[in-house]
């Protein structure tokens, strides 16, 4: 969360001097617990900031929320590489090895569209693996 400017002590916040409230980024709704990958958490409960000024300022303001740009992981999903690798299968090569030298043959080939790793190589590597582009 970014305070832009704290002109005329808005914050913290008092629901008797604020009539509205604009609420913008991807990461304001939904909740975004902690990071991704081997940090993400899933709480309990999760409140976003969106939902949380909503029940704390309902009744007395009005809340708007406007995303305005794609998230990260939005851009990451939805980005397609339109490179032609040697074979002509449109997108990013990626080569999977079993050590860190990058040596020998590669435990898997591919290429794909776009880079998403984490959901996709689960399903086809059970061991650590090294990764070359």
């Amino acid at each position: 969360m970014v305070l832009l400017k704290n002109e005329d002590d808005v914050l913290p916040l008092s629901k008797g001097k604020i009539k509205s409230v604009a609420i913008l980024g991807p990461n304001a709704y939904p909740a975004a617990v902690v990071g991704g990958g081997s940090a993400q958490v899933e709480p309990f409960a999760a409140l976003s900031f969106m939902e949380g000024l909503s029940q704390y300022l309902s009744g007395s303001a009005d809340v708007f929320y406007r995303a305005g740009i794609p998230s990260l992981k939005d851009l990451a999903e939805t980005t397609e590489f339109n490179l032609t690798p040697i074979g002509g299968e449109r997108g990013i090569r990626l080569e999977l090895f079993d050590n860190m030298d990058l040596s020998g043959k590669p435990v898997i080939t591919r290429t794909d569209p776009r880079i998403n790793l984490t959901e996709d190589l689960g399903r086809e590597i059970s061991k650590s693996v090294y990764f070359l582009f």
